[in-house]
């Protein structure tokens, strides 16, 4: 913490937290003492928002701000060593809702911790913005400060979630994010989110079976054996999750069709939303895909990428990221990985 300079004749001293409306400090907050126009002292909070001023005796001006949030300024007399605590109001308020990658339902007492980003810091190791989802998973940040904002999401039995979300003046909604449950070793975890619209989304993985046959796992097919569509969302911002439970020798693909809109131009929709696509294994989250920008006419699904096993390993990862056109949900010939119908296991090229 930087403490302001005193000389003999400074006699008390002001000290406290800033904090915000979560009750936690805020970080380098600015806390000066004005007598008229003119700064007496000045300084800025620690990590934890803590902050201390030397003056002589007299009556002040306490002024604070930082960055994202509103200034504030209250007339003060200080004639003895004097402890206050400052409450810094953004004037955003963000809400949104958890979900669980497997099942879809809101995710109790996730906590959400969050800081501003500036030009001098990004993530550190105290946060200054801490709420907890309430028991359906739902969050609101009241008084929130404007700008972009990184922090992590986390909770029991999740992998923690990174995010970056940025705030204006007003109600802003994030809308559903997910968290992600960890998986086993020698799985494959894929968790399709989006946007408000379009409203549904839907994942297709095509891969070998044990008997050399393939599989199409999606919305009609949701138990494939070896693989699993987990969650089916068709209300819009997902999750859509898609957990390989076994790896077999092959050629696999994924693909993300638009449902709400199986015209030429359904994949602007896809790319306008904006939507994403995350690859987990037993380590965490391997792979993360956007989707790339459409030429109108290109087709109505984004072709994410493929990937190839042997011996139970991912021996080679292509992402595609290419656009094409489904006929149809059952369109098999579009959504599988090779170009032949009734493939054979020597018929695949690893």
């Amino acid at each position: 913490m930087l403490i302001s300079s005193c000389t003999d004749d400074q006699k008390v001293t002001l000290s406290g937290k800033v904090v915000n409306y979560t009750e936690h400090g805020v970080i380098s907050a600015t806390v000066e003492l004005l007598s008229g126009s003119s700064v007496e002292a000045t300084v800025q909070t620690d990590e934890q928002g803590n902050y201390e001023l030397k003056v002589k005796e007299g009556s002040y001006t306490l002024r604070a701000v930082a960055s994202g949030y509103n200034e504030t300024t209250e007339s003060i007399d200080l004639t003895v060593n004097t402890e206050k605590n400052i409450t810094l109001y953004g004037s955003a308020t963000l809400s949104g809702r958890i979900l669980n990658s497997q099942t879809g339902q809101g995710v109790a007492n996730a906590e959400i911790k969050l800081n501003r980003q500036t030009d001098s810091k990004d993530l550190i190791a105290v946060y200054e913005i801490v709420v907890i989802t309430d028991y359906q998973g739902y969050f609101t940040i009241n008084y929130c400060p404007v700008g972009v904002l990184v922090g992590v999401i986390q909770a029991p039995d999740f992998l923690s979630r990174p995010i970056t979300w940025t705030s204006t003046t007003g109600s802003i909604t994030i809308g559903d994010v997910t968290v992600v449950a960890p998986v086993a070793e020698g799985e494959i975890r894929i968790v399709l989110s989006w946007g408000e619209n379009p409203t549904d989304l839907d994942s297709h993985l095509t891969g070998p079976t044990s008997s050399e046959t393939r599989f199409h796992c999606y919305y009609a097919n949701r138990n494939v054996g070896v693989a699993m569509l987990d969650v089916d969302d068709v209300t819009s911002y997902g999750p859509e999750t898609i957990t390989i439970t076994q790896l077999n020798n092959g050629s696999y693909r994924y693909s993300v069709h638009n449902y709400s809109d199986q015209t030429m131009d359904g994949g602007l929709g896809i790319y306008q939303s904006p939507t994403l696509v995350e690859v987990y294994n037993h380590t965490g989250l391997i792979y993360s895909f956007t989707a790339p920008a459409f030429s109108l006419g290109s087709g109505n699904t984004w072709r994410v990428f493929e990937f190839q096993v042997a011996n139970g390993t991912i021996t080679q990862f292509t992402p595609i990221n290419t656009y094409v056109y489904a006929s149809s949900s059952g369109d098999t010939d579009i959504f599988k990985s090779v170009d032949k119908k009734d493939v054979k296991m020597s018929d695949i090229d690893f």
